[in-house]
């Protein structure tokens, strides 16, 4: 079996990664000026060694630092890799500095997961109010109303209790920051425009190389509106600091050091690497080949995707009829029916040598293609059409043994799950996004385990699989490679 090295871009912005790797430690250090410790300064002492825990409830010396920063600085973005448990260092700050009541606002599927990391660190049931949006608008005023210490509320709930970004919270903290991007959506203008008045905002992404410096405005925006001045609002700081070109906007020199000194005054930048953890995470392609008689209905829906919709509708290029079912094809189903069997040939055989007796997550990408494959594999599976609550007991069961494998739509749990116990994952259907894609392959990730970890991802040569594969590696936006494919191949139409 040859392996074949998957390396995902890990960054897409621009900045000087000598500048940003200067900025991890920055804010180590005390009544440092921005141009001392970015230019020109010794190395911390402290290297984050000790990754290992005595036990749960003793910090490791990175997040001890984490908890030095938080109370030094009254709003801060942690930008920590996946898994390095910064979830725990802004409880901890919370219950060491008894700020209460608390907001924090998660994506749906990190609700409960958020809600066992705060009984584990001491909190009760009683301590805790989950506000979410599957209740009723009297049901969520209810919830706000109650006495206790943290609320917990999804990122959308807010819609119908637009009242929680008036109330005094002592801290507020938004999980996966990344998603406020820019102004016109209504959440991140709900977000950045409410909650000023609370004592401490934290927000929190493991992903926010994945973003350009434009989406990171929006961030800093959150944490403090004050942030990008001399700029009177987003709009007049991207004419500021950006360029348009034909396809994007690029950052100016003085937009580079304006982002330096944003990301030393009010960011932690903290990698695997900076805490001594090796990433044992190997990952592997296998290519598989279509039949004569799939390879014939393949193309056919590929010619009416290249005449009809790559180029009509390039903006929603993913949400087309015929995209989708080129994809849901590759994967062996549309809908319910099973077409093709090139790779769940290839999986059989990986169930039965690599990851033989051995516990797995099967990856997929589309709800109905979830399902039909575990049907298929006679086994459990999570996708969109299961409750949260369902959701978690699954999830338990896998991690506790009682089930050895289980399908999940990477978009349903793609942020805050923990299934640590896997000993390795499978992806049928390669995900578009590099941010999905990249959250999805971390939930099996844990800092503190030794183990050689497996990722494979099935891709069909010759086709729109191996596109988004080659994009993945080369940091290139799928977008744009299907796109010029596509015009190569409408060309020789």
């Amino acid at each position: 079996m040859k392996k074949v090295s998957l390396n995902v871009p890990t960054q897409n912005i621009s900045i000087d990664k000598n500048t940003i790797d200067k900025s991890r430690q920055c804010l180590s250090t005390e009544n440092t000026s921005c141009i001392a410790q970015l230019f020109g300064t010794s190395k911390t002492e402290d290297r984050y060694a000790d990754t290992a825990y005595a036990s749960r409830k003793v910090l490791s010396s990175y997040q001890r630092n984490g908890l030095k920063i938080l109370r030094n600085k009254q709003h801060m973005l942690l930008f920590w890799s996946m898994r390095l448990r910064k979830t725990v260092v802004c409880i901890r700050f919370i219950k060491i500095n008894r700020l209460y009541p608390s907001l924090i606002s998660v994506p749906f599927s990190a609700l409960y997961d958020w809600k066992e990391q705060l009984i584990q660190n001491g909190y009760t049931e009683e301590d805790i109010v989950i506000i979410s949006d599957k209740n009723s608008r009297e049901g969520r005023k209810k919830q706000l109303s109650i006495d206790a210490k943290i609320y917990l509320m999804n990122h959308d709930a807010y819609r119908s209790v637009p009242e929680v970004g008036k109330y005094q919270w002592e801290c507020m903290i938004f999980d996966e920051v990344h998603r406020l991007m820019n102004p016109r959506p209504r959440m991140s203008n709900f977000y950045v425009r409410n909650f000023r008045n609370v004592t401490h905002r934290i927000g929190l992404t493991g992903t926010w190389l994945k973003n350009s410096e434009l989406d990171l405005i929006q961030m800093f925006r959150f944490i403090d509106h004050t942030t990008i001045v001399p700029y009177k609002d987003y709009w007049q700081c991207r004419h500021a600091l950006f360029e348009q070109n034909r396809y994007d906007w690029n950052i100016k020199p003085l937009g580079k050091s304006f982002f330096a000194k944003l990301l030393h005054n009010h960011a932690s930048v903290l990698e695997y690497e900076d805490v001594g953890v090796k990433d044992r995470l190997v990952e592997i392609t296998r290519y598989v080949q279509l039949d004569k008689y799939v390879k014939k209905h393949y193309d056919s829906l590929l010619k009416t995707f290249i005449l009809e919709d790559a180029f009509v509708q390039k903006s929603t290029i993913f949400a087309t009829v015929n995209y989708i079912w080129m994809r849901q094809l590759l994967s062996g189903f549309i809908e319910d029916r099973f077409l093709n069997d090139a790779k769940m040939k290839e999986l059989d055989f990986l169930l039965n040598t690599e990851f033989k007796n051995k516990k797995v997550i099967i990856w997929g990408y589309y709800n109905e293609e979830v399902k039909s494959i575990a049907k298929y594999l006679e086994c459990s599976f999570i996708n969109g059409s299961i409750k949260p609550t369902d959701r978690e007991g699954l999830k338990r069961d896998f991690n506790f043994g009682k089930l050895d494998r289980i399908v999940i739509n990477c978009r349903c749990m793609k942020e805050g799950a923990n299934f640590s116990p896997a000993d390795g994952e499978i992806y049928l259907t390669v995900p578009e996004s590099p941010i999905i894609l990249n959250q999805s392959k971390r939930r099996i990730f844990d800092i503190d385990q030794k183990q050689i970890k497996l990722c494979i991802y099935l891709v069909t040569k010759n086709t729109i699989d191996e596109t988004i594969m080659e994009a993945h590696k080369t940091g290139q936006d799928c977008k744009k490679a299907i796109y010029n494919q596509m015009k190569k191949l409408r060309i020789k139409e």
